[in-house]
């Protein structure tokens, strides 16, 4: 079955979109992963809430802070593609990933920034503009979540 989108709302004629993506788990609070602003009429920026490490159906999948990261980098690409999906673009894994612009990343120990580092590199994740900081919980921070990242993509016909 293929990811799709849901719980869409439109905005200003669809100028901008606020969706949630089947590839996800369920949002934890009041919000959609995904708002979508129309740019032109072949380009969307892409704004992707904060991803902890989480799988589709919810549950938390622990590790250390490299292995966090390359699940919620994973889950980052795969919003990605589905998003590009409901506006008929169609992107591979390494498209996806080099659409991708800005990243914050929010951790619990700032020691573990290095293998943030490592995270990217092994998910061939450009050194895009980034942002990170240190933070004193997170979401989930009680069932072992280290990492949390939140990204903007921009995607567009070809």
């Amino acid at each position: 079955m293929q990811d799709k989108i849901t719980d869409l709302e439109t905005i200003d004629d669809g100028l901008i979109e606020r969706f949630n993506v089947t590839c996800l788990s369920p949002a934890i609070g009041a919000y959609k992963h995904v708002c979508s602003k129309k740019i032109n009429s072949d380009t969307y920026e892409l704004e992707i809430s904060g991803l902890l490490s989480l799988n589709n159906k919810g549950d938390f999948v622990s590790g250390d802070c490299k292995e966090q990261a390359l699940l919620i980098i994973d889950n980052l690409v795969k919003t990605i593609i589905c998003s590009a999906n409901h506006y008929d673009i169609n992107l591979t894994r390494e498209e996806a990933i080099n659409h991708i612009t800005n990243t914050l990343v929010l951790l619990n120990k700032m020691e573990d920034f290095s293998l943030v580092n490592e995270a990217y590199k092994e998910a061939g994740m450009p050194f895009t503009c980034r942002a990170a900081f240190s933070v004193k919980e997170l979401p989930l921070t009680n069932k072992g979540a280290l990492i949390e990242i939140r990204a903007n993509a921009f995607i567009q016909k070809k």
